[in-house]
């Protein structure tokens, strides 16, 4: 996420636009066939503000908070593909694809650094029981964070 938001950032600077902090889309300007803006709320005051532009970046985040048992942002509500898809001018793929992040402290959701696999750290279910040899016998705590969250 980092990554993609500064490159983005950086080529938004080069190419002098301008960027609006604290705002959140809620509703996407269209015509039935093409996006016009958006209407934002600015998170500091509450009020709403169109934009009409000649073109739109959906920038909102992810959707992690979608799941009951998450470590993701607050804010990852799913909000930007909730307001594209709401237009009828596009469609979502591949939403099943959600990286999870395998080892938070139930049930606080604080996330144990993944060093500690690193280190040595044994995962185990609620009845104390190793579980990664059943599901990566070779590489066990230290197998790859999709098969760990699994």
């Amino acid at each position: 996420g980092h990554c993609m938001l500064y490159g983005v950032a950086n080529e938004a600077i080069k190419h002098q636009v301008k960027i609006i902090d604290r705002m959140e889309a809620v509703r996407i300007i269209h015509d039935g066939k093409k996006c016009l803006g958006v209407i934002a709320r600015d998170l500091t005051n509450g009020q709403l503000i169109a934009y009409i532009a000649r073109g739109t970046m959906i920038a909102t985040g992810g959707y992690g908070r979608i799941y009951k048992q998450t470590t993701n942002a607050v804010i990852c509500e799913g909000t930007g593909a909730a307001i594209a898809l709401e237009t009828g001018l596009c469609r979502l793929s591949n939403m099943e694809a959600v990286q999870f992040h395998p080892t938070p402290i139930v049930p606080s959701g604080i996330l144990l650094t993944e060093g500690c696999r690193g280190d040595g750290g044994i995962l185990r279910d609620v009845d104390g029981y190793r579980f990664m040899p059943d599901y990566e016998p070779e590489k066990k705590e230290l197998a790859s964070r999709d098969v760990v969250s699994r």
